[in-house]
């Protein structure tokens, strides 16, 4: 009796922790707070700039560090909120402007500018919610990054 007691305890303690854990994931956190989640250190950034004449689209890789701490820095000043699977209603076949940030081991972090969605490692979509995006600010960094 007291084990079928202990048994019912532990499964409800374990159910109440996946119960706040499921709820904490889609709440809403820094830009920050994610990327330190990801538990990784991105070394390149590349841009994807898509052609006006249905041509081959831009594409260019940065790997300065100060850019790459620019880019975190800005997005720093936005809350992100992960999508649920029922929520995802994003296109990714039509050819948009984007950033994507990776690691060394593969891991990539598309931010799709001007639908304000993060898409990390094509599994796990986020939305982008606090403000508006600051859309000058992307376009001059996107402009800069090319030289």
């Amino acid at each position: 009796m007291k084990m079928r007691a202990f048994l019912l305890i532990i499964i409800l303690v374990g159910g109440t922790y996946a119960m706040i854990q499921s709820y904490t994931e889609y709440n809403e956190k820094n830009f920050r707070d994610f990327v330190g989640s990801l538990d990784t250190e991105f070394t390149s950034l590349v841009f994807n700039q898509p052609s006006t004449t249905g041509a081959t689209p831009n594409t260019w890789m940065v790997e300065d560090e100060g850019k790459i701490d620019d880019l975190i820095s800005f997005l720093d000043n936005y809350q992100i909120r992960k999508l649920k699977q029922e929520e995802v209603i994003f296109d990714v076949v039509e050819p948009r402007y984007s950033i994507s940030l990776k690691d060394n081991n593969h891991n990539v972090l598309t931010i799709f500018l001007d639908e304000n969605i993060i898409i990390q490692s094509d599994s796990n979509y986020y939305e982008i919610v606090g403000g508006p995006i600051d859309v000058a600010w992307l376009q001059h960094f996107f402009i800069n990054s090319q030289k």
